[in-house]
């Protein structure tokens, strides 16, 4: 028993790590958008957010799509933009929807 615990250990070691990492940026939002056809569809970009590791982008800004649990998130969103204030948004390149967009981590009001 032991050894197959010190076995299993050590194959668990030897796999290689894929590195994630975690991109913010802080400005006014430029788009909210729905698109009710599917899960992961709604979106927002973010005024001067050009690069996020290997997220997508649009038009020369970082998409980040809204997972179908993130209603909260996707309020604060469309609050943001009509009141016209600053968020944080927070994407990570290795948490994707199908289509390959980076997901909302985190969005913080300013």
């Amino acid at each position: 028993m032991k050894s197959s615990i010190l076995i299993i250990l050590l194959s668990l070691s030897t796999i290689s790590e894929i590195k994630a990492t975690s991109y913010s940026h802080t400005d006014t939002v430029k788009k909210v958008v729905t698109i009710p056809s599917g899960q992961d569809k709604d979106y927002i970009t973010l005024n001067n957010f050009t690069s996020a590791g290997n997220c997508l982008n649009a038009h020369g800004v970082v998409v980040a799509k809204f997972s179908a649990s993130h209603d909260r998130v996707f309020s604060l969103a469309i609050a943001a933009k009509m009141a016209n204030k600053k968020v944080r948004l927070i994407v990570d390149d290795a948490i994707k929807n199908s289509e390959g967009f980076c997901l909302v981590k985190a969005l913080e009001l300013e």
